[in-house]
């Protein structure tokens, strides 16, 4: 019995194939234009909401990790965290003497989440939640933008988006692992609650403290890692559109001029 020959031609103008060139096509434009939405509208808007926070949230104040440990300081000493006669030259051996650390009172408080930590926490996640939402089209469209193959007479337009892409997939993962940091956090905390219940001494709720001021400076560290990201890679996509429209022309991307 003797067996159809079938050429390359006769699938590339089958009506399926039709089809499909037409939606590619379609779902290019799609993505060129979400892309350029997220760098144009998404990215200054984030960086304006970030830079108001910056300006206005007391949580994001430089002297607020000072002040979460005075004020643990002073719910534990006082029972009151707004107790305004501690001061930080209070005697530590004097409070090691006379501090009652195994207190059901005592441990009670160290026991507790600290609300305000919790508070940047939400904080954290809100805007790390938008950069990932803004980066997600970017980075889809640019290593659509990419050649296949580049191992060979790179052009500084190719160059620029290699660049772009691997330091905004550096960001999107950071802002993706800082999760994990929470969960290091509230470990290395309830661990030293457990050695507080045990022992009760003063020793251990400086370590409280001190974990907690770690984590508001980390917390305020991580927001403007965004917050200079957000400015720089708007920023760096706008200085070199001419490189980036060269290269769309260069790699025949369907609609790769949308974009711009």
């Amino acid at each position: 019995m003797q067996q159809t020959q079938y050429e390359p031609n006769m699938y590339r103008n089958s009506k399926e194939a039709q089809e499909f060139k037409v939606y590619m096509k379609s779902q290019s434009k799609n993505t060129a234009a979400e892309a350029r939405k997220a760098i144009f509208e998404e990215l200054p808007k984030l960086f304006l909401q970030l830079d108001s926070e910056m300006q206005s949230n007391p949580l994001l104040n430089i002297a607020f990790s000072q002040q979460t440990y005075e004020r643990m300081e002073a719910l534990f000493l006082f029972k009151s965290e707004n107790h305004k006669a501690l001061q930080l030259s209070v005697n530590p051996e004097l409070i090691r003497a006379n501090f009652d650390g195994k207190s059901d009172e005592n441990v009670q408080i160290a026991a507790q989440s600290n609300q305000q930590i919790l508070e940047m926490h939400k904080l954290i996640e809100k805007y790390a939640e938008l950069f990932k939402k803004v980066a997600d089209p970017i980075l889809f469209w640019f290593q659509v933008l990419l050649p296949k193959e580049t191992s060979s007479g790179t052009t500084t337009g190719v160059e620029f988006l290699i660049q772009i892409i691997q330091d905004l997939q550096k960001a999107y993962e950071d802002v993706q692992g800082y999760y994990e940091k929470y969960t290091m956090y509230h470990n290395n905390r309830a661990n030293i609650v457990k050695q507080i219940r045990k022992y009760g001494g003063w020793d251990f709720y400086q370590a409280l403290m001190l974990a907690d001021v770690k984590e508001v400076q980390q917390c305020r560290e991580f927001f403007i890692e965004i917050y200079l990201n957000s400015i720089s890679f708007y920023q760096g996509i706008g200085n070199n559109f001419e490189k980036l429209k060269a290269n769309a022309k260069d790699t025949g991307v369907v609609a790769g001029g949308v974009i711009y």
